[in-house]
């Protein structure tokens, strides 16, 4: 059970990874005309995780039941990089979030 949006974002990513794109031309006249070439679909390599926060601990890839019961969830996206760069955080409810949660969190999606 766990994160959706977590999962989410890792199965899109996964299901493009093979996608290549169509090249095209534009010739003298404005027309543009396909090539008999693609191009891979690049991706910045990333992790994702679910979190919960309850009384300012974290809980790493909740269960549906136990997002109901939290102050709040979010999710977190890194680059898969030595030195992670956050990408986002998403969230609902109402909780504070910290240096040390943002740490903490930053470790569990580099495992």
């Amino acid at each position: 059970d766990g994160c959706v949006e977590a999962a989410s974002i890792l199965g899109f990513q996964i299901a493009l990874s093979g996608l290549h794109l169509q090249k095209y031309q534009l010739d003298e006249e404005g027309q543009i005309s396909p090539l008999d070439e693609t191009r891979p679909l690049h991706f910045f390599a990333i992790k994702s995780m679910g979190f919960a926060i309850l009384n300012g601990k974290l809980i790493f890839d909740p269960t549906h039941d136990e997002e109901e019961i939290v102050d709040g969830c979010c999710t977190m996206i890194i680059t898969d990089e030595e030195n992670p760069k956050l990408m986002k955080i998403m969230t609902s409810g109402t909780f504070l979030i910290n240096d040390e949660l943002i740490s903490e969190m930053i470790r569990a999606c580099q495992i």
